[in-house]
């Protein structure tokens, strides 16, 4: 029994070791790198449906929906896709920092 305990203990400390070696994802760095350039600096792009400061969410703003609208791009639109490209937790982290600049949202 006790070292079965032991089994346990250690893989829970091996699982809490792997959460915390990974790194933080920079979201503003990934924002810079993949989105500035049509949404804008601060969210406030000048092209239609592009902008994240004015509460249109055409594809819905719940982080889920904002993550999926970044994996898959929206088709027929200029917005690409980049679930290739961007890790889940990327993604995710990119997501809560887009809905970020719309002050509208909790």
């Amino acid at each position: 029994m006790a070292g079965a305990a032991l089994a346990v203990a250690c893989a829970g400390l091996l699982a809490v070791a792997r959460v915390q070696a990974q790194p933080k994802v920079d979201a503003a760095a990934l924002y810079k790198t993949h989105c500035q350039l049509c949404h804008g600096a601060n969210g406030t792009s000048p092209m239609k449906n592009a902008s994240f400061t004015d509460a249109q969410w055409l594809r819905g703003s719940s982080l889920a929906e904002v993550q999926a609208t970044i994996r898959n791009g929206v088709k027929g639109t200029v917005m690409m896709g980049f679930g290739a490209k961007l890790s889940a937790a990327e993604v995710e982290a990119l997501a809560r920092h887009v809905r970020s600049f719309d002050k509208t949202l909790k």
